[in-house]
Parts: structure tokens; C-alpha cells; sequence
């Protein structure tokens, strides 16, 4: 399914491989599951950070929540968000995978999950869950390629 992001994600740096069962336990204390895509890239992947980017995901070397992250932790950020991070609270169809560095955020829709893969949304200033892409893949192209159609 990653097929056509492959050279991407490899020419990045990665957290590398985690455990289906690490990525089961992740899903489990958030109540969801991953979409087949996404879900993929963490069991091979993990997360990445590219030139100028970054996609959250989870770090298989942390071994505790206490232990800062390498990588943005898509686990750790969910339930922040949950819980009113920066005043703001997310409900729990949206899952953040990435963030510009400034305001805005990038997030699975996973109430669009189909054939494995499911939109990405924008928000923040002016953006209010906005589709960045169709689907994680071709997030990862615009987002690494700095080419999100509509965004800055």
C-alpha cells in the first residue's frame, strides 16, 4: 500500500520498525484503529522526519511515556488533545500525524476510512478540518514535497 511513498520515507530518518503489538496497544488505549495505511507505515516505519518535515508516529526505542520523544508520539499527542491541550479538544475521529510548526495541524479522518486509507485534515487559523488530501499517501507526497494543494 506504501508502494508509491517508499523512496520518500526511506531518503528520511526514521524511528524505524515497531511491533504489531505496540501499534495494538496504541490503538487499544486511544479506542480506534489505524487505517490499513497508516497502520503500515508505523509497522515499518514507525515516523519519520524529512527535510523540513515530519510525520508523527510512534518511536519504538522510547521505552515510557516520561522519556521525551525522538519523534512525534501520535499516541501522546491524541491524548492530549483529548484532554483540551492548548484549550482546544479534538474528538476522537481525528488523529494528529503532523504539524507545520506554527499553527497549523495535520489529522486522519478516520470517519473517512475506505479501502484502507482515509483522508487527511487540516486546521487551525482559518482551517477548520479542511481535506489536505484524499488519503496518508498522498499526504506524504504533498507534505514532503511542501505541495498540499490549498495550504501554505
Amino acid at each position: 500500500m506504501l508502494d508509491p511513498i517508499k523512496g520518500i520515507l526511506e531518503s528520511a530518518d526514521t524511528a524505524g520498525p515497531v511491533s504489531e503489538e505496540r501499534v495494538r496497544a496504541g490503538e487499544e488505549s486511544l479506542g480506534i484503529l489505524f487505517p490499513k495505511a497508516y497502520r503500515e507505515f508505523l509497522l515499518t516505519y514507525g515516523a519519520v522526519m524529512g527535510f523540513g518535515w515530519e510525520i508523527y508516529g510512534i518511536d519504538h526505542a522510547r521505552t515510557s511515556e516520561e522519556e521525551p520523544p525522538q519523534y512525534g508520539d501520535v499516541i501522546q499527542i491524541a491524548k492530549s488533545e483529548r484532554t483540551g491541550y492548548h484549550g482546544q479538544f479534538h474528538p476522537s475521529h481525528i488523529i494528529q500525524i503532523a504539524h507545520d510548526g506554527a499553527e497549523l495541524g495535520f489529522y486522519l479522518d478516520l470517519s473517512g476510512i475506505r479501502g484502507g486509507d482515509c483522508p487527511i485534515l487540516g486546521y487551525g487559523p482559518g482551517v477548520d478540518l479542511v481535506e489536505a488530501a484524499p488519503s496518508f499517501v498522498d499526504f506524504v507526497i504533498g507534505w514532503s514535497a511542501d505541495q498540499l494543494a490549498g495550504f501554505p
